[in-house]
């Protein structure tokens, strides 16, 4: 229900936008585990979505690590049909960096635990700084979560880092709020130079 009205609502603001705005999926492991039909009937809507809209399916390094055969299995199929493919919560779980090597990832969205005193901590701007570069050398883009100072936003535009999420840049808010909200913005989350 959440992801095809998400997928409405953004079709028919795109309609009406100069602006495009795509669609980020979180993809919960249990789904993989399902005995049911579950994973099949989500990956048809995923399918779908991406035929009118731009789709980006979030993954943990937790479901690379519990049932990997099957998660490629089912992101190359996702890879096939142009959606993007991001690891979210980077650098909570447990992937290497041979899964890294292997999986056709787009995206990678450090964890707020390692961002959000990003301005003031060494250890906190070595990790990111680690995963910014190993990021760049595979042409992989790179999205800040939790990101709610301006000091850590600049940080991080400093470090290299392409995107931001978080309070600083905006609040979870409804559909007339976020028409709004994105009518003033040039590029939201961007971090430009």
């Amino acid at each position: 229900f959440v992801l095809k009205s998400a997928t409405r609502f953004l079709i028919y603001q795109n309609k009406r936008c100069d602006q495009k705005v795509g669609l980020s999926v979180n993809v919960s492991p249990r789904l993989f585990s399902a005995k049911d039909k579950s994973l099949n009937l989500w990956l048809d809507q995923v399918t779908k979505a991406a035929t009118e809209l731009d789709v980006t399916v979030e993954i943990t390094e937790r479901l690379l690590t519990e049932d990997s055969d099957r998660a490629l299995e089912v992101l190359e199929n996702l890879k096939t049909a142009n959606v993007t493919i991001a690891i979210d919560d980077f650098g909570t779980g447990y992937s290497t960096l041979e899964q890294f090597k292997l999986l056709t990832i787009d995206t990678v969205k450090i964890d707020k635990s390692f961002v959000q005193d990003f301005a003031s901590s060494k250890d906190s701007q070595n990790i990111v700084n680690a995963a910014i570069s190993i990021c760049a050398s595979r042409d992989v883009k790179i999205v800040a979560e939790g990101v709610e100072t301006e000091a850590v936003l600049n940080k991080l535009r400093i470090a290299g880092c392409h995107y931001a999420q978080g309070y600083f840049i905006a609040k979870p808010m409804n559909g007339k709020d976020f028409r709004a909200w994105l009518s003033k913005q040039p590029y939201p989350g961007k971090i430009s130079a």
